[in-house]
């Protein structure tokens, strides 16, 4: 279990690729449990007013849904339990090394409770645009395009992503 702790790792420093997983279900089934949790955890800390539960599994469910779209639009099926692997892997460590900023931005003021930003809000964007590079190599490496195409693809995944969380989970 340590080589693939170290082979997400890689791929999360954009030094490995995610051919470098070993193909498992088992594999791919921790690495969503641990994108679970660790969207879980995050959730809980960040929103007083939606169910994390809920939040977290629409997430893990809207990954998986749109991963498997853009695998089969792509005839690359056969790449689906290593790429989501990465994915799902790469997640849960982006979110971990995530959690502690977000929590200390909420404590010091840097985003309130509110939902306002200060001016230190620039230093959250960090594990975004973090995020957003892995997922653009996870891309590239798996459905075979160009490094402008698989940011692309990326950015619309994320904002879609979003667009969907906030239409499901909207208030009132």
């Amino acid at each position: 279990m340590s080589n693939v702790i170290r082979t997400l790792l890689h791929i999360c420093l954009m030094f490995g690729k995610p051919q470098d997983l070993p193909l498992s279900r088992q594999l791919l089934v921790s690495c969503v449990a641990a994108a679970f949790v660790t969207l879980f955890i995050g959730y809980r800390i960040l929103f007083q007013s939606i169910s994390p539960l809920a939040f977290a599994a629409a997430h893990v469910f809207l990954i998986g849904a749109t991963w498997i779209a853009l695998l089969s639009y792509n005839h690359k099926m056969d790449r689906w339990h290593q790429s989501a692997s990465a994915v799902f892997g790469c997640g849960a460590i982006t979110n971990l090394v995530s959690l502690p900023i977000y929590a200390h931005a909420l404590q010091s003021g840097i985003a309130g409770s509110d939902g306002t930003l200060g001016p230190a809000a620039l230093f959250l964007l960090l594990p975004r645009i973090w995020e957003l590079a892995i997922s653009a190599l996870i891309i590239r490496e798996t459905i075979e395009v160009s490094t402008g195409k698989s940011i692309g693809i990326a950015i619309l995944i994320s904002f879609a992503m979003e667009i969907c969380l906030s239409i499901i989970f909207r208030p009132g």
